[in-house]
């Protein structure tokens, strides 16, 4: 996989946030689009601006020996004839104080509403590139506290395809 995902072309977080209708797609999300989704991910990769960040392909790898072969080998057949750009953040799995580090340069207050850096990393992606979020973790990341909070960025997380704005069956 890792040869796949380095043959990817790469965006810089200034180019997003003046690209708009972006999705950051979170390593959950992913796995979900991956295990019998590929159709629903290629539409709303026809419609929208899916990006991943090198944070999710570093979980992604970390985590791979734990999903299904078949969601392997969906992933490999899926990224040798589909790619997603990705956008490089610092942070790394792993690394709390950097995953903190990096949440506060872009928001000096989301880790009160979001006490996990490594989820408050993808969070702080789509704030500096105003881009929305798709994670299958919204259940404890969305609370209505952080939607407040990130209204003022007209950013927002959604669970699923169907959720996402204009999607259509």
């Amino acid at each position: 996989m890792k040869e796949i995902f380095s043959n990817m072309p790469h965006v810089t977080a200034d180019e997003l946030s003046r690209k708009g209708n972006t999705f950051l797609v979170d390593t959950c999300f992913l796995i979900h689009a991956l295990s019998g989704h590929q159709g629903k991910l290629l539409r709303l990769m026809h419609n929208h601006s899916l990006v991943l960040t090198s944070f999710t392909l570093q979980e992604f790898d970390f985590v791979k020996h734990r999903i299904d072969e078949k969601v392997r080998e969906a992933a490999r057949s899926f990224f040798k004839h589909n790619t997603l750009p990705i956008l490089d953040i610092p942070p790394h799995p792993g690394n709390r104080k950097g995953e903190e580090n990096y949440v506060k340069t872009v928001d000096p207050h989301l880790l009160q509403d979001i006490p996990d850096p490594s989820d408050a990393v993808l969070i702080a992606a789509g704030i500096q590139t105003n881009s929305s979020i798709l994670s299958r973790d919204r259940h404890h990341l969305y609370t209505a506290r952080l939607e407040n909070s990130l209204s003022h960025y007209g950013i927002a997380v959604y669970k699923d395809f169907h959720e996402v704005p204009g999607w259509t069956i």
